[in-house]
């Protein structure tokens, strides 16, 4: 997502840690399109961790930053003591690996999905 580098776990971890209430990050694959384009700036509130279905986070997942829509929240506490999200892109039926709450680094705030979306995401991940 951001300018195709890879990210370390700790490197991640310094991020999370920024003083700042938000960050940029350049989008560079389609996985989001047409909610949100290749080369689009997102903005992510760092701060929110108020995580509800139909939101889009930002989260790490082996070296990359990735930007999908949050579909499901576990309410099943990992072994860890964290909860678990179920992610998805927004132009195809599957989801992600499921991620927990540590990988997240925040909710993008710059773009939103309509309730059009919601419906259309909603339909597409249906048991």
């Amino acid at each position: 997502m951001n300018e195709s580098k890879l990210i370390t776990w700790p490197e991640f971890l310094e991020l999370k840690k920024c003083r700042d209430e938000f960050s940029t990050h350049t989008v560079v694959t389609g996985s989001m399109e047409p909610i949100i384009k290749i080369g689009d700036r997102i903005i992510v509130d760092l701060k929110n961790k108020k995580f509800k279905v139909h939101d889009i986070i930002v989260f790490w997942m082996n070296g990359i930053l990735i930007c999908h829509t949050l579909i499901h929240i576990n309410q099943i506490i990992s072994d860890q003591q964290q909860i678990v999200y179920l992610t998805a892109p927004y132009y195809k039926k599957g989801v992600d690996l499921p991620i927990k709450e540590a990988q997240i680094l925040g909710i993008v705030i710059s773009h939103r999905l309509s309730w059009w979306s919601k419906l259309k995401l909603s339909w597409l991940h249906r048991n």
